[in-house]
């Protein structure tokens, strides 16, 4: 089946305005993406490509959550990533907006680099190759995606990113230490346009899951940077949360 922008935007705000803290409504939700990805080739494409050559990290339920931000980026919008790794959401932000027959700019702010924190040790590897290699494998061109190379923490980087912006839709998905964190959210918020998406990564672990939750929950220090920085800004809104990945909305304020 292939992806219709109505019923994304539906969705969008059916799980934006329905979504509960709770074990019963986060099982239901991770449980529902997964049964969507199934649904549409493009996301079970994305899913053997990156699963065959070991290109990512993420859960299949959370490649439903990305056809639903692309709905709400505007057509010739803008999309960054920080914290890239190999390529997979770049690549998949750029195929679905394909599908939806959207003009999208990704951006990636990443080292390029094995570089990790006190929760992740990555693979050396030619970090460029491979998000290149993703690209050709789905038969994607580069022209619309753009790598900032660098770290978030690092104040050139950091401008760079501002001179590309601002942004529809910004995914924190970098270091998981509690000051880099702080960090990119501070950043993300500088950047992203009033009624944009803040996405993070890793995200859940203070959320309601259950004990036999089949995915991850997330990192503590990401959780805790969410809760003494994020929470306390009365111009975010937390929409819903697909396990351990969470979205919130910036207000026009």
């Amino acid at each position: 089946m292939k992806l219709n922008i109505d019923k994304l935007k539906s969705d969008f705000q059916l799980y934006s305005s329905e979504w509960l803290n709770t074990e019963e409504y986060n099982a239901y939700i991770y449980n529902k993406f997964g049964i969507e990805v199934d649904s549409h080739e493009c996301l079970t494409l994305h899913c053997d490509v990156i699963t065959e050559h070991k290109l990512a990290f993420g859960e299949k339920p959370f490649l439903y959550l990305w056809p639903l931000i692309v709905s709400q980026i505007p057509d010739g919008g803008k999309f960054l990533e920080i914290g890239v790794y190999k390529g997979s959401i770049l690549a998949l932000t750029q195929l679905i907006a394909r599908e939806l027959g959207k003009s999208l700019t990704s951006y990636g702010l990443t080292p390029l680099s094995n570089v990790g924190d006190k929760y992740s040790n990555y693979m050396n590897s030619d970090y460029g190759n491979d998000i290149s290699f993703l690209f050709y494998k789905l038969n994607l061109d580069t022209e619309n995606t753009i790598i900032i190379p660098g770290l978030s923490t690092d104040l050139e980087v950091k401008e760079a990113a501002k001179d590309q912006g601002p942004y529809d839709a910004v995914y924190i998905d970098g270091g998981h230490d509690y000051e880099t964190v702080i960090n990119d959210i501070e950043l993300t918020d500088k950047i992203l346009k009033p009624g944009g998406l803040l996405i993070m990564d890793d995200a859940s672990s203070l959320l309601s899951l259950s004990k036999n939750h089949p995915g991850f929950p997330g990192h503590e220090d990401v959780a805790l940077a969410i809760r003494d920085d994020l929470d306390k800004r009365s111009n975010y809104k937390h929409l819903f949360a697909c396990g351990h990945n969470r979205v919130w909305k910036k207000l026009n304020q």
